[in-house]
């Protein structure tokens, strides 16, 4: 069963459980405690589903409920409790607890992140930056820039050389501010892009093998399964952008570090799953809009 409410519908939490319901072929039972519509990304797998409506009558819906699962309301324990005392009291403190019953995953201002078992005790997010989900592609931002609508300005000095108005020859900056950190100032406090060392941490304690179709998602990437306590990661092939265009969607990943190589260059890390041969590192221009993975600081 599904309990239905604004909160529930837009926790990503939530979402990832509908999905594995669904892929797996398993009957969901919608159940409406509030009055709302289905989020955009939810429609095509919830409508093919029959919902129940309780926030109008608790009763009505209580017998539809035991109705689906074959339970006759006479023989049932719930069947005696006083449903117009319930009806009456039922509130959105109590929607809540339904909701937040069972293992809630790891999170940090409200975002996903995965335990797993590394040597420095860091955290990977369960999605990029700008996603909602596992398999959604997110946001691309270029290197430096924290909105994924901009680009770095360039212009040429006085000697010929092409520059830009910081992490340039003049301050010497290599590594990014906080304040320039794309996965800091969309995702808060704790939050940041990986360097270059946390990647090769990564990709050394976890097992990683391409997915041309994860969980039936129709969405490739690589999944890694970590060494020491079997939790995983996926990280979509999501191309990039350059010129406007998006380029090698669905077959290469790839992903930003925090660190400078020179004026116009920063390292990151990729993939491409048709290959499936593993991460490569490499330097590229830190105009184009690659993904963000941010990666959090918790023992």
């Amino acid at each position: 069963m599904l309990v239905v409410s604004e909160a529930s519908v837009n926790s990503r939490w939530v979402k990832g459980e509908i999905n594995e319901a669904f892929n797996d072929g398993k009957n969901i039972i919608p159940l409406f405690i509030e009055k709302i519509e289905y989020p955009k990304s939810l429609r095509v797998i919830l409508n093919q589903y029959q919902s129940i409506f309780a926030y109008d009558s608790f009763q009505n819906a209580l017998s539809q409920l035991l109705a689906c699962i074959g339970v006759e309301p006479k023989n049932s324990v719930i069947g005696n409790i006083e449903l117009a005392n319930h009806n009456k009291n039922y509130n959105k403190e109590e929607s809540q607890l339904i909701e937040q019953k069972g293992k809630q995953p790891n999170n940090h201002n409200g975002h996903e992140y995965v335990d797993l078992g590394l040597p420095s005790g860091l955290k990977w997010a369960t999605c990029n930056v700008g996603a909602e989900m596992p398999t959604d592609f997110g946001d691309f931002f270029a290197w430096g820039e924290t909105s994924p609508d901009s680009f770095p300005s360039w212009w040429y000095d006085k000697y010929g050389q092409k520059t830009t108005s910081k992490y340039n020859n003049e301050d010497k900056r290599k590594k990014l501010e906080s304040s320039d950190d794309a996965a800091s100032m969309n995702w808060g406090d704790g939050w940041r892009m990986p360097t270059l060392d946390d990647v090769k941490e990564l990709v050394e304690f976890c097992e990683w093998k391409s997915q041309n179709d994860y969980n039936s998602s129709g969405i490739a990437g690589y999944l890694g399964t970590s060494k020491k306590n079997g939790n995983t990661i996926f990280l979509p092939a999501a191309g990039c952008i350059y010129g406007g265009s998006h380029l090698a969607e669905g077959k290469v990943g790839f992903y930003w570090t925090s660190l400078l190589y020179d004026i116009e260059s920063a390292h990151l890390f990729f993939f491409n799953y048709n290959y499936n041969d593993g991460f490569k590192y490499k330097i590229d221009s830190r105009s184009m809009g690659r993904s963000v993975r941010a990666v959090l600081d918790v023992r």
